[in-house]
């Protein structure tokens, strides 16, 4: 996968920095796009103005941003959220009872 090095950096700082980033996407987005509208070349000054950016691709797309999260995620286990454990202990409960489920029920 070619992952963009500047976004990959860019996310893990905020990931680091705002430790409920990693707990949703929307909080995630916020911020980058936060950072788009206050640093970058394009400032709109309303809703309008933000829903054009967005339109035109000035902001940061959210597949890329959340498709680099999960790489993060999966390379630096310490910047996964409480929501991956909880999500994984889950997985480790459902696998044993589908292995414990009777053979003849179909």
């Amino acid at each position: 996968m070619n992952i963009n090095k500047k976004l990959y950096e860019r996310v893990k700082k905020i990931l680091t920095q705002y430790p409920t980033t990693r707990e949703n996407d929307h909080t995630l987005m916020a911020v980058i796009w936060h950072e788009d509208i206050t640093t970058g070349p394009v400032r709109p000054s309303s809703a309008t103005g933000f829903i054009q950016a967005l339109s035109t691709g000035t902001l940061t797309n959210w597949e890329s941003v959340t498709r680099v999260r999960r790489k993060i995620m999966e390379e630096d286990p310490s910047l996964r959220g409480l929501s991956y454990v909880m999500r994984k202990s889950k997985a480790k409960v459902v696998k044993k009872q589908i292995k414990a489920w009777p053979s003849n029920i179909k």
